[in-house]
C-alpha cells in the first residue's frame, strides 16, 4: 500500500496554528537595518522548521538574533523562534521571544500572531484559563480570518475539555466579545446538561440567544436546546473506523479480526476486568465518510478512543477531527511522518517512516561502521520521507551521502541512475587518491583529470568502454551501502540492475523488502540475499510463541493471521492494557497511552515515545530465503 507524505508538527493542540503559519513578511520599521544576508538564513530556518528539524531551525534563527539582530526580519524571526522553542518544549524562552515583540513592536502586524503564540505557551504550562483568554481574543479581534478561526477552534477545545464551571463563570464576567461569550456560555451550559441540570443549561443558552440571536445557529447550542447531548454511562467503548468494503476492505477486515481476537484473549485472561464494547464503522475508504463517523463517535461520551484507519491520509483526517474534540485516536497501521503531530491525542502504533529510516542509518553507521552511502528511491512522497530522514541521520552521524538518485513509476530501466552512481564513485576514488599525491590538486581541472584517467584505463585494458560503461570489468568498491526504500513490486527491478552495474555495497532497505521472502521468483533471492532492512513488524514463524498464536487465532477467528491481523491485535492489546489501569475518561486513556513502554506485542516491542509514536524498529536481514532479526539496541 503506497503512502503519502505529510509533514506534521508536535504538540497536539498547536496543530491548528503552527503547521499552517505562513512565512512572514517583515513590516517596515525605521530603526531596523536592511541586511541582505539575513534573508537566506531566515528562509533556511523556515525550511528546517517545516521539515520538522527544530534543533536545526533554532540554530539558524539564533544566528540572526544576536547583537546585530536589528534587521528587517526581526519580528518574523522572533515569531518563528518562539514557535521553534515551543516545539522543543522550552516555554520560558518562547515567552521571552514573544514579549520582545510586544515590548518593542506594539504596532506590528504580528502582535495578533504573538498573542496567539502566547496562548499556546500558556497551554504548554497547563495554564488553561490564561491560554483560553488569548484564544478568545484571537477569535474576537484577530484581523486574519485563519487566525480568527484557529482561535475559535482552540478556545472551544479549552472551554469544553479543560475548564471547570467556576472557571467558565468567572471568564464569562470578564469577556465582552460576542464570539467569546457565545463559546463560554455554550461550554458552561454543556457541563450543566451533562450533570443532569438541563433547566439551567437551557436558561443559559436562551439568555444568550436573546442578546445574540445568531448564537442559536451554533452546533452546541442546538444540541442543548434539542436535548441531544449524550450522558456518560460508565461503559467504556472503543470506536473503530476501518475500510471493510472497497479497495482496502481486506486490510481493514484483517485489522478488525486482530482487534477482536485481542479483546477475546484479554477477557479470557482477566475475566474480572471491565468489558470493552467495540463500535465498528465501515469507512468504505472514503475520507468524508470517515470524518462523519468520527464526529458521530465523538458525540458519545462513553467512546474513549477511536482506532483507525488503514490509509495514511484518511487516518490524518480522522485525527484532525478527533483531536479538536479531545478524543484520542490510535492509528494501528499508519506510518506517515507527522500524523501523531496533528494533536496531542493522536498515537501511532507503528514507527513512522522517518523513525524507521533513522534507525537503519544508525545501525549502518554505529553497528556496521559504514561511512559512505548512496540512495535510489521513487520520486514521490513515500520515497522522500524515507530518504530525507535517512540522509539527515547519516549527516548527523558524520558519514557521507555520496549521491541521491530518483525514479518515476516502475523502475524497469535504472541504467542512467546506476551509471551516475558509478561515475560519482569512481571520480571520488580518483580525486581522493590524487589529492594525497599531487601538490596543488585543488587548482587542477577535475574534468580533464577524469577524461585522462578514462583514456588511460581504456588503453591499458584494450577496451572501448570507459570505467563507467564497462561495469563487467570494473567494480565500485568505495560505496559502503546503498539505501533502496522501494515498493515491493519494484524490488526485482532494483536488485537485478544493482547487481548488473557491479556496485559492491551492502543493500539497505525499507519494510517492503520483507516481500522477497514470499516472492514466487526464486531467482530474486540471489539478488537480495543479505539485504538489511527496517520494519515495523517481525515474527518468527518457527517459534513456538508465534505458532501458538497462529493456532489460537485460527481456532477462534477461523483465518490465519497475517500482517494486518497482527497490527490489529497489538492495537487492541495497547488499549486493553491502558483500560485495565482504570482509565475512565478520554484524558485518562490519553495519559496512559502516552506512558506505555516496554509492552510486548506480536509484531515486536511497543514503546511510545514523547512524540506519541511507537519508537521500536525491527532491523532485519534477508538471509538464505529467510528473514532473521539483527541485534540492535536503538534509541532516538
Amino acid at each position: 500500500m503506497k503512502t503519502t507524505r505529510k509533514y506534521g508538527i508536535s504538540l497536539a493542540f498547536v496543530f491548528l496554528y503552527l503547521n499552517l503559519c505562513p512565512v512572514f513578511a517583515q513590516d517596515a520599521t525605521p530603526e531596523l537595518k536592511i541586511r541582505p544576508e539575513v534573508e537566506a538564513i531566515f528562509h533556511q530556518g523556515v525550511i528546517l522548521y517545516n521539515n520538522g528539524n527544530f534543533h536545526g531551525a533554532k540554530r539558524q534563527f539564533e544566528r540572526i538574533l544576536g547583537q546585530d539582530r536589528w534587521h528587517q526580519r526581526l519580528t518574523a524571526t522572533l515569531i518563528m523562534y518562539s514557535k521553534t522553542l515551543t516545539q522543543l518544549n522550552m516555554p520560558d524562552l518562547a515567552e521571552e521571544s514573544i514579549r520582545q515583540i510586544l515590548r518593542y513592536f506594539p504596532n506590528s502586524a504580528y502582535v495578533e500572531d504573538a498573542r496567539f503564540q502566547m496562548g499556546l505557551i500558556h497551554y504548554l504550562r497547563k495554564s488553561y484559563v490564561a491560554s483560553a483568554k488569548q484564544m478568545l481574543w484571537a477569535a474576537d479581534y484577530a484581523k486574519s480570518k485563519k487566525l480568527q478561526q484557529r482561535g475559535y477552534q482552540n478556545a472551544r477545545i479549552l472551554l469544553n475539555d479543560y475548564l471547570t464551571i467556576d472557571e467558565l463563570k468567572k471568564l464569562r464576567t470578564e469577556s465582552t466579545g460576542s464570539k467569546s461569550v457565545e463559546l463560554i456560555v455554550a461550554a458552561e451550559a454543556m457541563q450543566y446538561f451533562k450533570r443532569g441540570e438541563r433547566d439551567i443549561a437551557v436558561e443559559l443558552v436562551q439568555t444568550l440567544i436573546r442578546h445574540n440571536p445568531d448564537a442559536a445557529n451554533t452546533h452546541d447550542v442546538q444540541n442543548i436546546l434539542s436535548g441531544h447531548v449524550k450522558k456518560a454511562t460508565g461503559q467504556p467503548k472503543i470506536g473503530v473506523i476501518l475500510p471493510l468494503t472497497g479497495q482496502f476492505g481486506e486490510q481493514g477486515k484483517g485489522v478488525l479480526r486482530g482487534l477482536k481476537f485481542a479483546q477475546l484473549k484479554f477477557q479470557e485472561q482477566f475475566p474480572a476486568s471491565r468489558a470493552m464494547e467495540i463500535i465498528v464503522r465501515d469507512s468504505e475508504s472514503s475520507i468524508i465518510k470517515a470524518i462523519r463517523q468520527t464526529q458521530e463517535l465523538e458525540s458519545d461520551p462513553d467512546v474513549l478512543c477511536v482506532v483507525g484507519e488503514v490509509e495514511n491520509f484518511i487516518t490524518a483526517g480522522i485525527a484532525g477531527v478527533a483531536d479538536a474534540k479531545g478524543l484520542p485516536v490510535l492509528a494501528p497501521v499508519a506510518t506517515d511522518n507527522g500524523i501523531a503531530d496533528i494533536g496531542y491525542n493522536i498515537f501511532q502504533a507503528n514507527p513512522t517512516l522517518g523513525t524507521q529510516a533513522r534507525s537503519i542509518a544508525r545501525y549502518a553507521v554505529d553497528s556496521l561502521g559504514y561511512k559512505t552511502f548512496v540512495t535510489v528511491a521513487p520520486q514521490d512522497d513515500y520515497g522522500h520521507q524515507l530518504v530525507d530522514a535517512f540522509s539527515e541521520e547519516i549527516d548527523r552521524l558524520g558519514a557521507e551521502i555520496m549521491t541521491q538518485r530518483w525514479y518515476y513509476g516502475i523502475p524497469e530501466k535504472l541504467g542512467g541512475q546506476f551509471k551516475e552512481i558509478r561515475e560519482i564513485a569512481f571520480r571520488k576514488m580518483l580525486e581522493d587518491s590524487l589529492r594525497i599525491t599531487l601538490p596543488g590538486f585543488s587548482a587542477l581541472n577535475k574534468d580533464s583529470l577524469w577524461k585522462a584517467y578514462n583514456n588511460f584505463v581504456m588503453l591499458e585494458n584494450k577496451i572501448k568502454e570507459d570505467v563507467v560503461e564497462a561495469s563487467q570489468f570494473f567494480r565500485v568498491e568505495n560505496v559502503d551501502a546503498a539505501f533502496f526504500p522501494v515498493y515491493d513490486e519494484d524490488l526485482e527491478y532494483v536488485a537485478r540492475q544493482f547487481k548488473y552495474f557491479n556496485i559492491n555495497a551492502q543493500i539497505l532497505g525499507s519494510e517492503n523488502w520483507y516481500s522477497a521472502q514470499s516472492s514466487e521468483d526464486k531467482k530474486l533471492s540471489s539478488y537480495v540475499n543479505n539485504a538489511i532492512f527496517a520494519s515495523t513488524y517481525y515474527f518468527d514463524p518457527d517459534k513456538f510463541v508465534y505458532r501458538h498464536f497462529k493456532n489460537e487465532f485460527r481456532k477462534h477467528i477461523g483465518t490465519t493471521p497475517g500482517k494486518m491481523e497482527i497490527f490489529g491485535y497489538d492495537a487492541g492489546l495497547m488499549l486493553l492494557t491502558v483500560l485495565s489501569k482504570d482509565a475512565k475518561s478520554r484524558e485518562d486513556l490519553r495519559k496512559e497511552l502516552a506512558a506505555l513502554h516496554n509492552l510486548q506485542g506480536k509484531k515486536g516491542m511497543i514503546d511510545i515515545n514523547r512524540d506519541r509514536v511507537n519508537a521500536t524498529v525491527n532491523i532485519l536481514k534477508y538471509e538464505n530465503n529467510k528473514v532473521v532479526p539483527l541485534p540492535f539496541l536503538d534509541s532516538e
